[in-house]
Formats: C-alpha cells, structure tokens, sequence
C-alpha cells in the first residue's frame, strides 16, 4: 500500500525510495535535476517516517535517506529470504489447519480467510492464487460427517 501512496503522490517519489539518491558533497553546486531529487527523498522521508509507532521510528531514527529507510523497515516486516519464506510457510500451515469456528457465519469465516491469504501474498507468496483460495474455502465450509 505504501507504494501506491508513493506513487501516487509522484512517480519519481517511488523511484527514489526504490533506487535511492545519490548523496551530494556541495550543495551548493548541485543541479536542478539534483534539487528535484533532494526535494523527492525529502517527501518521500517524510512519509514514510509520519505514521511510525514509537518503536517502528527507533528502528529508522538518524536515517535521512528514504531508500535506506525503506530497506531497513522492509527488512524488519518482511525479513531475508529466509525468514520470509519461513513466515510464508506458517500461514501456510495455518491454512492447512483451517476450521470454521462455533457460531462463525460464511461472511465471518471468509474474512479470516483472507486475512490470511492476504498476508501470505503480502510476503510474496506465490502459490495463493483464486482457485487455491476458493478451494480452500469450499473444503472448510463442506459439511462434515
């Protein structure tokens, strides 16, 4: 979601928190180009830093570059490789183990599903697509024997 607001607010605001700014020794003969860029990873900064909770903001606190901003809390929400693909592989196994509750409705059940669903392909998680995810819904609400 992050990234649509950036992008939203400029194309190129995106770009900076994805490719980064080069950092500039004197400022005072840097380009326009280079301004636009300064301007840019200062919106960008400023977004990103204002709707941090207390804890979120101590992870990035002294960071001015948006792209290392970004880096370091999608490392810490998303992790390495590793720790990505493990989180992938709990929710999967949540998935697995998926039960309607006593007194659920269908709406209630759904919801909870794609709560799930959503945080697995927040995390890029491949396999979730709309069969897997209708699939799973039907053998959940199925009545049982």
């Amino acid at each position: 979601m992050m990234k649509a607001y950036l992008v939203g607010l400029h194309p190129e605001v995106w770009e900076i928190v994805k490719n980064g700014v080069k950092e500039h020794k004197d400022p005072s003969s840097a380009t326009l180009r280079e301004y636009c860029h300064i301007h840019l990873n200062a919106q960008a900064t400023s977004v990103l830093l204002s709707d941090l909770s207390a804890e979120e903001y101590n992870k990035v606190i002294g960071l001015e570059v948006a792209k290392e901003i970004w880096d370091t809390l999608h490392i810490a929400h998303e992790g390495v490789e590793k720790v990505r693909q493990s989180k992938i592989d709990l929710l999967m196994e949540k998935l697995n183990q998926f039960v309607i509750m006593d007194g659920e409705g269908t709406q209630e059940m759904f919801d909870r599903l794609m709560a799930i669903v959503g945080k697995i392909r927040g995390l890029g998680g491949k396999e979730m697509n709309d069969h897997n995810v209708v699939k799973i819904f039907l053998e959940t609400y199925s009545p049982r024997e």
